[in-house]
């Protein structure tokens, strides 16, 4: 089934590309020896079908580590940064079979230039990496030293600082960023709206 879905991932026709992209993702690790089919349609003419792989190779997870430089390259690509987040998450779903991709996760973090969800996705691929992100500790603190900024900022601070918490054990960084976003809010209390219960 997988051979016949690789085959039909790079068909003439988009639906069927689209189709079988999506029935990869949903065998998940099963879709191993459709690694090859997914990678070179990484590169397929339409932004739907390259979701869609992007997607089933994270769906395969840490089975998938031979996209990595595949993940890599899309990742880091300023060309599609809508995909880049989706290439991160896939390199974080790998785990630390991974590991070679530690020097680009580390550039997209620290760089910040790119889309904000590919930078936090890139922290959080970094933190799932164990030893073999260690080399990212000193630059997850840098991020972490440029709290104080607003909007989707704080969203690459808060995830270096967990990534930083996963790496090096270090709840402090984490909890102190927690701590200055709710000292920037009006009310941080949290506090319950008696008209339909819901928390606010």
């Amino acid at each position: 089934v997988v051979t016949a879905l690789g085959k039909a991932l790079l068909d003439g026709d988009y639906g069927t590309r689209l189709q079988a992209a999506e029935a990869l993702k949903k065998l998940g690790p099963q879709a191993v020896p459709g690694i090859p089919a997914l990678i070179k349609a990484l590169e397929d003419e339409t932004d739907n079908v390259r979701e869609e792989v992007l997607k089933a190779l994270a769906a395969i997870g840490p089975g998938a580590r031979d996209a990595v430089a595949a993940l890599r390259t899309v990742m880091s690509s300023q060309q599609e940064p809508a995909r880049g987040g989706l290439a991160a998450h896939a390199l974080s779903k790998i785990g630390p079979e991974a590991g070679e991709a530690v020097p680009a996760l580390i550039d997209v973090v620290e760089g910040g230039g790119r889309n904000v969800y590919t930078c936090v996705y890139a922290a959080q691929a970094l933190g799932k990496l164990g030893a073999k992100a260690g080399s990212a500790i000193p630059a997850l603190r840098r991020v972490i030293d440029l709290r104080g900024h607003s909007g989707g900022a704080d969203l690459r601070i808060a995830a270096a600082a967990e990534a930083l918490w996963r790496l090096d054990h270090e709840p402090e960084a984490m909890l102190r960023v927690l701590a200055e976003e709710l000292s920037r809010r009006e009310d941080p209390a949290i506090s319950t709206n008696p008209e339909n219960g819901k928390v606010r």
